[in-house]
This record gives C-alpha cells, sequence and structure tokens, in this order.
C-alpha cells in the first residue's frame, strides 16, 4: 500500500512559506502600589481576607504563618454579620508594606491596605 502524496510534496511544487513571529514578552498583571508620600504618623495593615466563618480566617492565618507572615485575625460587624478580618502588620514604612504585599501576591494571596493614624 502506497501512502497518497499530500499537497506540496510533489516534485516542482513550491514549499509552504512557514512564519515565525517574534516572541512577545507578557508583564504579570501590577498591583497598584500605595504612594510613597504619605503622612508619617500613619502605619498601614496589610488584609489578607475577610470571611463570615472563623474557621476560615483560622485557616489564612496558619496559611500566612506558613510563609512566614505574623497575622491576626479581627472581628467586625458588617450589616448585621461577624466578619473575621485576617490582618498582617502594622508597617510604619510604605516601601517595607510594599514589599509585604509583594511576597504576599507571590504565594497567591492578593492583599489589600488599611491605612491606620
Amino acid at each position: 500500500m502506497q501512502a497518497k502524496p499530500r499537497a506540496g510534496d510533489e516534485p516542482g511544487a513550491p514549499a509552504a512559506a512557514i512564519t515565525a513571529s517574534p516572541p512577545v514578552a507578557v508583564a504579570p498583571p501590577s498591583s497598584p502600589a500605595v504612594d510613597t508620600k504619605g503622612d508619617d504618623r500613619a502605619s498601614y495593615l496589610l488584609q489578607a481576607g475577610a470571611y463570615r466563618s472563623s474557621s476560615d480566617a483560622e485557616g489564612m492565618k496558619a496559611k500566612l504563618a506558613l510563609i512566614g507572615f505574623e497575622a491576626r485575625v479581627l472581628t467586625a460587624e458588617v450589616n448585621g454579620q461577624t466578619m473575621y478580618r485576617v490582618r498582617v502588620g502594622p508597617y510604619a514604612q510604605l516601601d517595607t508594606m510594599n514589599r509585604a504585599r509583594a511576597r504576599l501576591a507571590e504565594n497567591g494571596i492578593e492583599a489589600s491596605v488599611v491605612r491606620q493614624r
């Protein structure tokens, strides 16, 4: 049994043109850093999550401990519902806080900045 020739395999047929596109560099999405020109009296916390159950909050606190962060679970009433907020900090220096936030992001944790006076 003979294999059928494919298009472009016949003698004298032009070879199919293969064009390679140049590689494209894709930058990861950047999270906006907090402005480093701030009030010297302010300190900053990073909120790693807010949960309806204390066990979920404690789970996040444990995950943070595994990557080297000491976190606290704070309770707050929001619309009559108890919420458990997991926070890291405080940070007096914005650059220190931004480095910690970047390290959290490297570990898949998107943290919100909370400013305290």
